[in-house]
């Protein structure tokens, strides 16, 4: 898989989970990629995804679909509560690709990782 692979594959999770929560997401997702460590110990890149918004859905309903979506995609997931009014389905697959959904009173957040994939340039 290349960086811009990656990439393509975050973007195609992201959309895919706010299509299914709700509408109105703001996208804060950083401006390229980010170096991080491959497998084998070789530079890599990876990119995150950040998004935040207003949902009409109930914080468990919205977790239940957040935590179904990622289980349909292969992801490893579990739920987390925090302080008692937000709740967080949090999926993960091999090679740092991540998501962490939470959701509360009308507002949810999406915080993602793609698979970390060896830099085709690294600096040497």
């Amino acid at each position: 898989m290349t960086p811009e692979e990656a990439r393509i594959e975050l973007d195609s999770i992201l959309d895919g989970l706010t299509d299914i929560v709700g509408e109105n997401w703001e996208v804060l997702d950083g401006l390229g990629p980010t170096p991080c460590v491959a497998a084998g110990g070789v530079p890599g890149l990876m990119w995150l995804g950040d998004r935040v918004g207003d949902i009409d859905l109930p914080p468990q309903e919205a977790a239940d679909r957040a935590k179904a979506y990622l289980d349909g995609l292969g992801f490893e997931t579990r739920y987390r509560t925090s302080g008692g009014v937000a709740v967080e389905a949090i999926g993960e697959r091999p090679l740092g690709l991540g998501v962490q959904f939470g959701s509360g009173s009308g507002r949810a957040g999406i915080l993602a990782t793609s698979a970390c994939v060896p830099d085709p340039d690294p600096e040497e």
